[in-house]
Protein backbone atom coordinates (compact mmCIF):
# COMPACT_ATOMS: atom_id res chain seq x y z
CA UNK A 1 0.00 0.00 0.00
CA UNK A 2 2.55 2.45 0.77
CA UNK A 3 4.52 1.58 -2.41
CA UNK A 4 1.11 2.75 -4.58
CA UNK A 5 1.22 5.96 -2.61
CA UNK A 6 4.61 6.66 -3.28
CA UNK A 7 4.12 5.90 -6.32
CA UNK A 8 1.56 8.27 -7.00
CA UNK A 9 3.43 10.85 -5.58
CA UNK A 10 6.18 10.38 -7.86
CA UNK A 11 3.61 10.37 -10.65
CA UNK A 12 1.78 13.80 -9.52
CA UNK A 13 5.22 15.18 -9.19
CA UNK A 14 6.47 14.37 -12.68
CA UNK A 15 3.33 16.03 -14.26
CA UNK A 16 3.37 19.53 -12.31
CA UNK A 17 7.19 19.29 -13.68
CA UNK A 18 6.03 19.19 -17.28
CA UNK A 19 3.33 22.25 -16.89
CA UNK A 20 5.59 24.17 -15.08
CA UNK A 21 8.57 23.33 -18.06
CA UNK A 22 5.68 24.11 -20.95
CA UNK A 23 4.83 27.33 -19.60
CA UNK A 24 8.75 28.47 -19.55
CA UNK A 25 9.58 26.79 -22.72
CA UNK A 26 10.65 30.27 -24.20
CA UNK A 27 13.38 31.40 -21.39
CA UNK A 28 13.81 34.82 -23.52
CA UNK A 29 10.48 35.79 -24.08
CA UNK A 30 9.56 39.34 -24.65
CA UNK A 31 13.36 40.09 -25.20
CA UNK A 32 14.76 41.13 -28.84
CA UNK A 33 16.82 38.07 -30.75
CA UNK A 34 19.03 37.77 -33.69
CA UNK A 35 15.83 34.76 -34.40
CA UNK A 36 12.46 35.58 -34.49
CA UNK A 37 11.26 39.08 -33.07
CA UNK A 38 14.52 40.99 -34.24
CA UNK A 39 14.42 44.91 -34.62
CA UNK A 40 16.31 44.36 -37.22
CA UNK A 41 14.77 42.06 -40.10
CA UNK A 42 16.57 39.15 -40.87
CA UNK A 43 17.33 39.31 -44.89
CA UNK A 44 17.57 43.40 -44.82
CA UNK A 45 20.28 44.10 -47.60
CA UNK A 46 23.42 45.63 -46.06
CA UNK A 47 23.84 47.61 -49.51
CA UNK A 48 22.79 51.84 -48.59
CA UNK A 49 20.60 52.51 -50.61
CA UNK A 50 22.01 56.31 -50.38
CA UNK A 51 24.51 58.53 -49.35
CA UNK A 52 26.88 55.85 -46.74
CA UNK A 53 26.24 57.16 -43.10
CA UNK A 54 29.40 56.98 -40.79
CA UNK A 55 30.21 54.47 -38.43
CA UNK A 56 30.42 56.58 -35.63
CA UNK A 57 26.63 58.06 -36.06
CA UNK A 58 25.09 54.70 -36.28
CA UNK A 59 23.25 53.32 -33.34
CA UNK A 60 21.80 50.33 -32.10
CA UNK A 61 17.95 49.62 -31.58
CA UNK A 62 18.47 48.20 -28.48
CA UNK A 63 19.02 50.54 -25.06
CA UNK A 64 22.60 51.05 -24.34
CA UNK A 65 21.28 49.65 -20.61
CA UNK A 66 19.50 46.79 -22.03
CA UNK A 67 20.02 42.89 -21.21
CA UNK A 68 19.51 41.81 -24.48
CA UNK A 69 22.13 39.20 -25.15
CA UNK A 70 25.03 40.00 -27.52
CA UNK A 71 23.49 38.24 -31.22
CA UNK A 72 20.30 41.01 -30.74
CA UNK A 73 22.32 43.35 -32.28
CA UNK A 74 21.33 44.90 -35.67
CA UNK A 75 22.82 43.93 -38.95
CA UNK A 76 26.46 46.04 -39.53
CA UNK A 77 25.86 48.64 -41.73
CA UNK A 78 27.94 48.42 -45.24
CA UNK A 79 30.36 51.05 -43.84
CA UNK A 80 32.01 49.02 -40.84
CA UNK A 81 33.35 49.96 -37.67
CA UNK A 82 37.01 48.83 -38.74
CA UNK A 83 37.76 52.15 -41.76
CA UNK A 84 40.48 49.64 -43.11
CA UNK A 85 37.15 47.49 -43.94
CA UNK A 86 34.78 49.65 -45.62
CA UNK A 87 33.18 47.61 -48.76
CA UNK A 88 33.85 50.42 -51.35
CA UNK A 89 31.41 48.46 -53.88
CA UNK A 90 28.63 48.92 -51.88
CA UNK A 91 29.01 52.67 -51.60
CA UNK A 92 27.54 54.71 -54.05
CA UNK A 93 29.86 57.23 -55.60
CA UNK A 94 28.85 61.29 -53.90
CA UNK A 95 27.23 63.48 -55.37
CA UNK A 96 28.76 65.23 -58.43
CA UNK A 97 26.96 68.18 -57.46
CA UNK A 98 29.06 68.25 -54.05
CA UNK A 99 32.07 68.46 -56.35
CA UNK A 100 33.65 72.16 -57.31
CA UNK A 101 35.94 71.44 -60.64
CA UNK A 102 38.08 73.00 -63.44
CA UNK A 103 39.05 71.82 -66.64
CA UNK A 104 42.55 70.95 -67.16
CA UNK A 105 44.07 68.95 -70.24
CA UNK A 106 42.18 65.35 -70.36
CA UNK A 107 39.15 66.28 -67.83
CA UNK A 108 38.82 68.08 -65.51
CA UNK A 109 40.28 68.74 -61.45
CA UNK A 110 38.69 68.16 -58.14
CA UNK A 111 39.19 71.75 -56.54
CA UNK A 112 36.50 71.36 -53.16
CA UNK A 113 34.05 68.39 -51.86
CA UNK A 114 31.42 70.64 -49.72
CA UNK A 115 29.25 67.67 -49.38
CA UNK A 116 27.82 66.04 -46.42
CA UNK A 117 29.04 62.68 -46.96
CA UNK A 118 31.11 61.02 -44.10
CA UNK A 119 32.49 58.48 -46.27
CA UNK A 120 33.09 60.02 -49.81
CA UNK A 121 33.49 57.38 -53.15
CA UNK A 122 34.42 60.08 -55.87
CA UNK A 123 33.16 59.40 -59.24
CA UNK A 124 35.48 58.82 -62.00
CA UNK A 125 33.51 61.54 -64.32
CA UNK A 126 32.12 64.65 -63.17
CA UNK A 127 29.29 65.98 -65.73
CA UNK A 128 30.71 63.07 -68.68
CA UNK A 129 34.60 64.65 -67.85
CA UNK A 130 37.20 62.09 -66.57
CA UNK A 131 38.32 63.32 -63.19
CA UNK A 132 41.98 63.22 -63.76
CA UNK A 133 43.69 64.92 -60.76
CA UNK A 134 42.76 66.59 -57.51
CA UNK A 135 43.92 69.86 -56.59
CA UNK A 136 42.93 72.26 -53.36
CA UNK A 137 43.73 75.66 -53.16
CA UNK A 138 45.98 76.93 -50.32
CA UNK A 139 46.09 75.34 -46.84
CA UNK A 140 44.13 78.19 -45.34
CA UNK A 141 41.59 78.50 -47.49
CA UNK A 142 39.01 75.21 -46.30
CA UNK A 143 39.18 74.11 -49.81
CA UNK A 144 40.23 70.22 -50.93
CA UNK A 145 38.79 68.07 -48.48
CA UNK A 146 38.83 70.06 -45.30
CA UNK A 147 35.54 69.18 -44.19
CA UNK A 148 34.93 67.88 -40.73
CA UNK A 149 32.51 65.31 -41.70
CA UNK A 150 34.77 63.48 -43.72
CA UNK A 151 36.78 60.61 -42.56
CA UNK A 152 37.02 57.89 -45.33
CA UNK A 153 37.97 58.36 -48.87
CA UNK A 154 38.46 56.57 -52.26
CA UNK A 155 40.07 58.26 -55.39
CA UNK A 156 39.39 56.63 -58.75
CA UNK A 157 41.69 55.16 -60.80
CA UNK A 158 41.27 57.91 -64.04
CA UNK A 159 43.30 60.40 -61.34
CA UNK A 160 47.35 60.66 -62.11
CA UNK A 161 48.18 63.25 -59.49
CA UNK A 162 46.70 64.81 -55.73
CA UNK A 163 47.57 67.69 -54.15
CA UNK A 164 46.87 69.79 -51.10
CA UNK A 165 44.07 67.62 -50.33
CA UNK A 166 43.65 69.81 -47.25
CA UNK A 167 42.10 66.94 -45.16
CA UNK A 168 43.10 68.43 -41.97
CA UNK A 169 42.33 66.48 -38.56
CA UNK A 170 39.05 64.40 -39.99
CA UNK A 171 40.74 61.88 -42.17
CA UNK A 172 41.22 58.19 -41.28
CA UNK A 173 41.52 55.83 -44.22
CA UNK A 174 41.85 57.16 -47.79
CA UNK A 175 42.21 54.58 -50.74
CA UNK A 176 44.54 55.87 -53.52
CA UNK A 177 44.04 55.07 -56.88
CA UNK A 178 45.96 52.56 -58.92
CA UNK A 179 47.56 54.62 -61.77
CA UNK A 180 48.76 57.37 -59.57
CA UNK A 181 51.84 59.00 -60.64
CA UNK A 182 52.51 62.12 -58.19
CA UNK A 183 51.48 62.72 -55.06
CA UNK A 184 52.48 66.50 -54.88
CA UNK A 185 53.09 69.23 -52.34
CA UNK A 186 50.97 69.71 -49.31
CA UNK A 187 49.23 66.62 -50.27
CA UNK A 188 48.37 64.86 -46.33
CA UNK A 189 49.80 68.05 -44.77
CA UNK A 190 48.73 68.20 -41.13
CA UNK A 191 46.45 65.00 -41.69
CA UNK A 192 47.23 64.31 -37.99
CA UNK A 193 44.29 61.25 -37.63
CA UNK A 194 46.03 59.87 -40.97
CA UNK A 195 47.67 56.51 -39.02
CA UNK A 196 48.66 54.42 -42.46
CA UNK A 197 48.66 54.44 -45.89
CA UNK A 198 49.16 52.37 -48.79
CA UNK A 199 50.79 53.91 -51.91
CA UNK A 200 50.61 52.58 -55.24
CA UNK A 201 53.57 51.05 -57.27
CA UNK A 202 53.03 53.82 -60.10
CA UNK A 203 53.81 56.51 -57.72
CA UNK A 204 57.16 57.98 -59.02
CA UNK A 205 57.36 60.98 -56.90
CA UNK A 206 56.48 62.48 -54.04
CA UNK A 207 56.11 66.67 -53.52
CA UNK A 208 57.31 69.11 -50.67
CA UNK A 209 55.79 68.44 -47.41
CA UNK A 210 53.96 65.52 -48.47
CA UNK A 211 53.14 64.08 -44.80
CA UNK A 212 54.17 67.50 -42.82
CA UNK A 213 52.99 66.33 -39.47
CA UNK A 214 50.43 63.94 -40.13
CA UNK A 215 49.90 61.21 -37.91
CA UNK A 216 51.08 58.57 -39.83
CA UNK A 217 53.17 55.96 -37.79
CA UNK A 218 55.22 54.21 -40.53
CA UNK A 219 55.85 54.84 -44.18
CA UNK A 220 56.44 52.09 -47.14
CA UNK A 221 57.41 53.97 -50.55
CA UNK A 222 56.91 51.69 -53.79
CA UNK A 223 60.54 51.07 -55.82
CA UNK A 224 58.66 52.76 -58.11
CA UNK A 225 59.44 56.37 -56.52
CA UNK A 226 62.22 57.40 -57.54
CA UNK A 227 62.17 60.88 -56.39
CA UNK A 228 60.77 63.01 -52.98
CA UNK A 229 60.77 66.25 -51.64
CA UNK A 230 63.73 66.34 -48.49
CA UNK A 231 60.58 68.00 -45.96
CA UNK A 232 58.44 65.02 -46.97
CA UNK A 233 57.72 63.63 -43.38
CA UNK A 234 59.43 66.68 -41.67
CA UNK A 235 57.37 67.00 -37.92
CA UNK A 236 55.52 63.41 -38.14
CA UNK A 237 55.85 62.89 -34.13
CA UNK A 238 54.28 59.63 -34.49
CA UNK A 239 56.21 58.24 -36.91
CA UNK A 240 58.41 54.97 -36.00
CA UNK A 241 59.45 53.06 -39.35
CA UNK A 242 60.28 54.35 -42.67
CA UNK A 243 60.91 52.34 -45.81
CA UNK A 244 62.52 53.35 -48.93
CA UNK A 245 63.68 52.15 -52.10
CA UNK A 246 67.22 51.93 -52.77
CA UNK A 247 69.33 54.60 -54.72
CA UNK A 248 65.93 56.78 -53.80
CA UNK A 249 66.62 60.60 -54.50
CA UNK A 250 66.17 63.53 -52.68
CA UNK A 251 65.08 66.44 -54.34
CA UNK A 252 66.79 70.02 -55.33
CA UNK A 253 65.15 72.73 -53.69
CA UNK A 254 65.59 75.97 -54.26
CA UNK A 255 64.44 79.13 -51.88
CA UNK A 256 64.98 82.93 -52.00
CA UNK A 257 66.93 85.16 -49.95
CA UNK A 258 68.58 88.53 -49.78
CA UNK A 259 71.53 86.63 -51.08
CA UNK A 260 69.24 85.47 -54.52
CA UNK A 261 68.65 82.11 -55.18
CA UNK A 262 69.74 79.53 -53.07
CA UNK A 263 69.70 75.67 -53.17
CA UNK A 264 69.67 72.67 -51.16
CA UNK A 265 69.04 68.82 -51.09
CA UNK A 266 68.73 68.51 -47.54
CA UNK A 267 66.50 65.72 -45.82
CA UNK A 268 65.18 67.11 -42.59
CA UNK A 269 64.19 64.83 -40.30
CA UNK A 270 62.80 67.37 -37.77
CA UNK A 271 60.37 66.69 -35.22
CA UNK A 272 60.25 62.79 -35.81
CA UNK A 273 60.00 62.28 -32.60
CA UNK A 274 59.27 58.57 -32.60
CA UNK A 275 61.70 57.75 -34.75
CA UNK A 276 64.34 55.19 -32.75
CA UNK A 277 67.09 54.72 -36.12
CA UNK A 278 67.62 55.83 -39.72
CA UNK A 279 69.00 53.05 -41.13
CA UNK A 280 66.81 53.96 -44.13
CA UNK A 281 69.15 56.49 -44.71
CA UNK A 282 71.65 54.56 -46.41
CA UNK A 283 69.27 53.93 -49.56
CA UNK A 284 69.20 58.02 -50.44
CA UNK A 285 71.19 59.77 -52.74
CA UNK A 286 71.46 63.29 -53.87
CA UNK A 287 69.78 64.49 -57.09
CA UNK A 288 71.15 63.49 -60.21
CA UNK A 289 70.12 67.25 -61.59
CA UNK A 290 71.07 69.31 -59.28
CA UNK A 291 73.14 72.88 -59.21
CA UNK A 292 75.79 73.82 -56.76
CA UNK A 293 73.83 72.67 -53.70
CA UNK A 294 75.36 69.89 -50.98
CA UNK A 295 73.73 66.78 -49.92
CA UNK A 296 73.08 67.17 -46.22
CA UNK A 297 70.79 65.71 -43.63
CA UNK A 298 69.15 67.21 -40.66
CA UNK A 299 67.79 66.35 -37.30
CA UNK A 300 66.01 68.63 -34.79
CA UNK A 301 64.00 67.08 -31.42
CA UNK A 302 64.52 63.56 -32.29
CA UNK A 303 64.63 62.40 -29.42
CA UNK A 304 64.05 58.89 -29.97
CA UNK A 305 67.44 58.42 -31.58
CA UNK A 306 70.38 56.71 -30.34
CA UNK A 307 72.31 56.30 -33.30
CA UNK A 308 72.46 57.89 -37.00
CA UNK A 309 73.43 56.43 -39.92
CA UNK A 310 73.97 58.44 -42.57
CA UNK A 311 73.45 57.78 -46.29
CA UNK A 312 76.24 57.63 -48.88
CA UNK A 313 78.49 60.43 -50.07
CA UNK A 314 76.83 62.95 -47.84
CA UNK A 315 78.87 66.15 -47.60
CA UNK A 316 76.97 68.40 -45.15
CA UNK A 317 75.39 67.92 -41.57
CA UNK A 318 72.27 70.09 -40.60
CA UNK A 319 70.96 70.75 -37.11
CA UNK A 320 70.88 68.19 -34.55
CA UNK A 321 69.32 69.27 -31.75
CA UNK A 322 67.15 68.33 -29.14
CA UNK A 323 68.53 64.62 -29.98
CA UNK A 324 68.95 63.94 -26.42
CA UNK A 325 69.19 60.29 -26.27
CA UNK A 326 71.66 60.55 -29.19
CA UNK A 327 75.56 60.61 -27.41
CA UNK A 328 77.72 59.55 -30.23
CA UNK A 329 78.04 60.20 -33.84
CA UNK A 330 80.30 59.43 -36.91
CA UNK A 331 80.55 61.37 -39.94
CA UNK A 332 81.14 59.40 -43.07
CA UNK A 333 84.49 61.05 -44.81
CA UNK A 334 82.51 62.24 -47.77
CA UNK A 335 81.45 65.30 -45.29
CA UNK A 336 83.70 68.20 -46.52
CA UNK A 337 81.50 71.03 -44.19
CA UNK A 338 80.48 70.94 -40.84
CA UNK A 339 79.22 73.68 -38.65
CA UNK A 340 76.55 76.75 -38.51
CA UNK A 341 74.07 74.63 -36.48
CA UNK A 342 73.57 73.60 -33.22
CA UNK A 343 74.57 70.26 -31.66
CA UNK A 344 72.75 68.80 -28.90
CA UNK A 345 74.23 69.46 -25.77
CA UNK A 346 73.81 65.55 -24.21
CA UNK A 347 76.24 64.53 -27.25
CA UNK A 348 79.54 62.85 -25.83
CA UNK A 349 81.22 62.10 -28.98
CA UNK A 350 81.59 63.27 -32.16
CA UNK A 351 84.13 61.74 -34.85
CA UNK A 352 84.58 64.36 -37.64
CA UNK A 353 85.29 63.58 -41.32
CA UNK A 354 89.03 62.87 -42.20
CA UNK A 355 88.22 64.78 -45.64
CA UNK A 356 86.58 67.77 -43.28
CA UNK A 357 87.84 71.21 -45.00
CA UNK A 358 85.85 73.42 -43.57
CA UNK A 359 84.55 74.06 -39.46
CA UNK A 360 82.99 77.06 -38.53
CA UNK A 361 83.50 79.03 -35.34
CA UNK A 362 81.12 77.47 -32.70
CA UNK A 363 80.17 74.48 -33.82
CA UNK A 364 80.50 73.21 -30.82
CA UNK A 365 78.86 76.08 -29.07
CA UNK A 366 76.60 74.89 -26.09
CA UNK A 367 77.79 71.29 -26.25
CA UNK A 368 79.30 69.83 -23.20
CA UNK A 369 82.78 70.93 -22.23
CA UNK A 370 83.66 67.07 -21.63
CA UNK A 371 81.97 66.74 -25.38
CA UNK A 372 85.06 64.40 -27.14
CA UNK A 373 85.63 65.47 -30.77
CA UNK A 374 87.94 62.78 -32.75
CA UNK A 375 89.58 64.36 -35.84
CA UNK A 376 92.27 62.24 -37.77
CA UNK A 377 92.78 60.17 -34.11
CA UNK A 378 93.46 63.15 -32.19
CA UNK A 379 91.15 63.92 -29.72
CA UNK A 380 89.97 67.62 -28.66
CA UNK A 381 87.78 69.49 -26.42
CA UNK A 382 85.64 72.01 -27.42
CA UNK A 383 87.70 74.82 -25.46
CA UNK A 384 90.16 73.97 -28.24
CA UNK A 385 88.32 74.41 -31.12
CA UNK A 386 90.85 77.68 -32.44
CA UNK A 387 93.38 74.42 -32.58
CA UNK A 388 91.05 72.07 -34.20
CA UNK A 389 90.63 75.13 -36.73
CA UNK A 390 94.01 75.16 -37.35
CA UNK A 391 94.72 71.42 -37.70
CA UNK A 392 91.99 71.16 -40.44
CA UNK A 393 93.56 73.98 -42.55
CA UNK A 394 96.57 72.42 -42.44
CA UNK A 395 98.39 74.98 -39.67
Amino acid sequence: MKKKILSVIVCAAAILSLTACAKNEDPFAGLTTSQGTSSTPNGTSSKPSSKPVSSATQSSNTPANSSAPEESKPEESSVPENKNEIDWDSVPYADELDFMTEDVDGGVKITAYLGTDTVVNIPDTIDGKKVVMISGSSKTAHYGFDNKNVTDIKIPDSVTEIVKLNCGNTLESIVLPNGLKKIGDDTFYECSTLKSIEIPNTVTEIGEKAFYKSGLESLTLPDSVKVFCGDMIAGCTNLKEVRLPKDIRVAEASFSSGRGTSYTMSFYLDGCTSLTNTDFLKNVKPSDTANDSRFAVSFVGCEGLTSVTFPEGIEEVGAISGCDNLTEITLPNSVTTFGGAPLSSFLKKITLSDNLKSLEAGAFLGCSPDLEIVYKGKTYKPNQEPNLIKAINGN
